[in-house]
């Protein structure tokens, strides 16, 4: 399989199956996934800092608050339906708990969170998690009509 090597505050989509989206070292940076399996469409964010942003000085992926809008919209243009996109973000490693000590991984993933709800990118986890205790099946499914 070829891959695409996602470096710190970049992002790339692919639309080819054959080509994975590759992002390693993130350290307390997130890893950002927007996936629509049914229209073949991936895009991965390495997003460094929370924001603000400055869009024009940085690569696009570098702020959460730039990066997240960024990457939806190359996913879009890719072929992605916003409804059927699913995210998934990771961190590498947890910050360090000491005080006094700035927590940028945490503040990342906080600043990662609130700029997908503004784009409102459906969590799809959050809404099987809904499903089930409200004693329906969870959908494995990503087609969308």
């Amino acid at each position: 399989m070829a891959e695409i090597s996602v470096r710190m505050g970049e992002l790339a989509t692919s639309s080819d199956p054959g080509m994975g989206l590759v992002s390693i070292g993130l350290g307390s940076c997130i890893g950002l996934a927007l996936v629509d399996a049914s229209a073949r469409v991936a895009g991965l964010a390495h997003v460094m800092l929370p924001g603000p942003g400055d869009a024009g000085s940085r690569p696009p992926g570098t702020f959460a608050d730039t990066g997240v809008p960024a990457l939806v919209d190359a996913v879009l243009k890719a072929g992605a339906r916003r409804m059927c996109s699913q995210r998934r973000h990771r961190r590498r490693c947890p910050d360090v708990r000491q005080r006094g000590k700035i927590q940028v991984g945490q503040r990342n993933e906080e600043a990662v969170r609130a700029a997908l709800r503004l784009v409102r990118i459906p969590d799809r986890r959050r809404r099987d998690r809904w499903r089930q205790a409200a004693g329906r099946s969870a959908s494995t499914s990503t087609t969308c009509a």
